[in-house]
């Protein structure tokens, strides 16, 4: 009888998922209930975001070390639009179709933003000096941030009266903007980084549908 996947030793197949990134681990886990299983042990748990391990105010972050997560490259959103006009691209969910999904209805909102999971931060964004502060003891999550950017103080009134909507900041991903290698969490500022709406950038993905 040949061999199949599903026949390897369990130690094997760690050794195998060991090299995947987030986007392999979470396709594996729709393969079948004994990879859910095996992807659920904690050694996937930097990759996918769900560190138990969560930085607290008066801990340092090393640059070095620090990751965003990869979901944040696939969220388009316009800055001071509500939360829930930020979308999650297709190119994300990798399925042939061109659909947009809010990305509050998905579950991929509630899981950390960071590696390791930080318990605050300071995000703002390029077009304002304000900052909001966000804070969760059990690690904060990508819907925190972006709710965050989204909140009605971070930009001045004269900054919305003004601002185009329509042809408005686009926000796409995250920067730590901090100098130095080694940064005290109390002190970390992220801020959003922004492409021109309409820009090659924006509608890539349409033609991308395996990324």
């Amino acid at each position: 009888m040949a061999a199949t996947i599903n026949s390897l030793p369990v130690e094997l197949l760690f050794e195998i998922f060991s090299y995947l990134d987030y986007f392999g681990l979470k396709g594996c886990t729709r393969v079948n209930k004994a990879f859910n299983a095996i992807i659920k042990h904690s050694n996937f748990d930097k990759t996918l975001f769900r560190s138990t391990k969560i930085l607290g105010i008066d801990d340092c972050v090393e640059k070095a070390d620090f990751a965003f997560h990869p979901a944040l490259q696939y969220i388009y959103y316009q800055a001071g639009l509500r939360p829930e006009m930020a979308f999650l691209m297709p190119a994300y969910v990798r399925e042939n179709d061109h659909r947009v999904r809010c990305l509050l209805d998905q579950e991929v909102s509630n899981e950390q933003a960071t590696s390791p999971a930080v318990s605050f931060v300071r995000v703002g964004l390029p077009c304002s000096p304000k900052y909001i502060e966000v804070r969760n003891i059990n690690g904060i999550s990508i819907r925190q941030l972006y709710q965050a950017l989204c909140a009605d103080n971070i930009l001045d009134v004269d900054q919305r009266e003004s601002f185009d909507f329509e042809d408005g900041l686009v926000i796409r991903g995250l920067t730590i903007c901090n100098k130095g290698k080694r940064i005290l969490l109390r002190l970390l500022v992220l801020r959003g980084n922004f492409d021109s709406p309409g820009s090659v950038h924006d509608w890539a993905w349409m033609y991308y549908d395996t990324l």
